[in-house]
């Protein structure tokens, strides 16, 4: 038994190196940046992912102005702090610039032949004209009092631009709407700011200093340097990744809105004087998050294909509600039971079949327990517990459907074994062969 277990040991070990590596290859290698042909490319994408989680009814009027060539989609970003390395990238040259590792003596440079010349919002923060500016624009209805998302902020100006000077690249988040009285065009607010001020994000305000060199020498000094991340030096961790010298982490940008009244955001980014040295804005996939409510379940028990077992009393599952986003006041959900099982025969909860969840202000997480599969019938089949509910907050009509699958007890067959043998002959046990029928994980035990 111990050499086959030792080689079942030597197998599963190697498994593991090789799934780690193909990790660490999926993480740290192969950034790719696929630019948009045209207006209507970047409109679809920023409609299909970076607005992903914002549901149909709660985003209308996206439009696109400048270059389409500055616009679009990247993948393997990991190494940005994305936990899914996807999304989109706006930048003040061609975004095919951007993936090639960086270097001793080059940067990204491209003088865009549509970009957008002295707007006046992007002069206004850049304190300087402003040149090769693309825009994004979308109109969106909140489900709650706050509208975020997560971006990171690079570029080729670090570290020799980063005191302030004329060549301080732009960009800014403008919010406007209902409540929101600020001082850029249609009194809008500049969302991108470094997390508890009202200080923009910018190279001059976050960054180690001014000076250095590519593969030469860093600055030492600290504006906000926790948000920095160098990226000058062959040594460095991402100098292999992409171009730019210098990167944020990821940030949040956040806006205070009433919920489910219509606003418009214009996300901009323009060079400063002169077309040289890109820069470029990274949008989280799906990061734009409204707050509604979604459902997963949650098993007690081992399961195959999110299947509930009949049993006496041990198998129960939980239908777990969340809402994408907190709020500021009570909430609920109402819902129902429809489906093939038959509560009371095929299942018990403590819930009504018309029913109600309940979330005090500031609460995300609430909870229906399913239980007592017992009906014994015989061959059923597959039947189902549809669980329907209100999924948006902001649309009274639109409502989700969560399902729970129950599934009679398969057969386990027969495990019976007798094996014999004379001496101190070796005998293998097996329990597994043959058999795929059963709730794995399965286990045994000697007498």
């Amino acid at each position: 038994m111990k050499p086959k277990l030792l080689l079942l040991l030597a197998i599963l070990t190697f498994g593991l190196t090789i799934t780690n590596i193909e990790k660490a290859n999926a993480q740290f290698g192969d950034f790719e940046v696929f630019p948009c042909a045209d207006n209507d490319a970047v409109v679809a994408l920023i409609d299909t992912v970076f607005l992903e989680s914002v549901p149909g009814y709660a985003k209308r009027n996206i439009k696109f102005y400048g270059d389409p060539s500055a616009v679009g989609y990247f993948h393997k970003g990991f190494f940005l702090g994305f936990p899914q390395g996807k999304g989109i990238v706006m930048s003040t040259g061609n975004v095919s610039d951007i993936p090639p590792s960086n270097t001793c003596s080059g940067q990204a440079s491209t003088n865009l032949q549509n970009g957008i010349d002295g707007d006046p919002d992007l002069n206004q923060l850049a304190e300087d004209p402003t040149q090769d500016g693309c825009i994004i624009e979308f109109e969106f209805k909140p489900s709650t009092e706050i509208a975020s998302f997560t971006y990171v902020f690079g570029s080729e100006e670090y570290n020799e631009y980063t005191a302030p000077s004329d060549f301080n690249d732009a960009f800014g988040f403008l919010l406007f709407g209902d409540g929101i009285n600020g001082d850029f065009q249609d009194n809008a607010i500049n969302i991108a700011e470094i997390p508890g001020t009202h200080t923009p994000c910018s190279i001059k305000n976050i960054n180690i200093g001014d000076g250095g060199s590519n593969c030469g020498s860093s600055p030492t000094g600290c504006n906000h340097c926790e948000y920095f991340i160098d990226n000058s030096q062959p040594t460095q961790d991402h100098f292999s990744d992409f171009v730019f010298d210098g990167f944020t982490v990821p940030m949040p940008a956040e806006g205070e809105v009433e919920k489910c009244k219509w606003y418009t955001i214009r996300l901009k980014l323009a060079d400063a004087v002169d077309a040289a040295y890109d820069t470029g804005v990274f949008l989280e996939k799906g990061s734009f998050i409204l707050g509604n409510a979604e459902a997963d379940a949650e098993y007690s028990h081992p399961t195959i294909d999110s299947l509930v077992y009949e049993s006496c009393n041990n198998n129960d599952v939980d239908l777990v509600f969340n809402l994408t986003a907190e709020q500021s006041t009570d909430f609920e959900i109402s819902y129902w039971f429809e489906g093939s099982a038959t509560m009371g025969v095929d299942y018990v909860t403590q819930s009504d079949p018309i029913d109600t969840l309940f979330f005090p202000a500031g609460v995300t997480s609430d909870t229906i327990n399913f239980y007592n599969f017992y009906s014994g019938d015989g061959d059923e089949g597959i039947e189902d517990i549809q669980v329907i509910y209100k999924a948006e907050i902001c649309n009274p009509f639109r409502y989700d459907t969560a399902f729970i699958y129950i599934a009679d007890k398969p057969y386990f067959g027969d495990t019976t074994r007798r094996y014999e043998t004379t001496c101190e002959d070796m005998v293998t046990l097996s329990f597994l062969d043959g058999y795929s029928t059963g709730i794995p994980p399965y286990s045994y035990s000697w007498q």
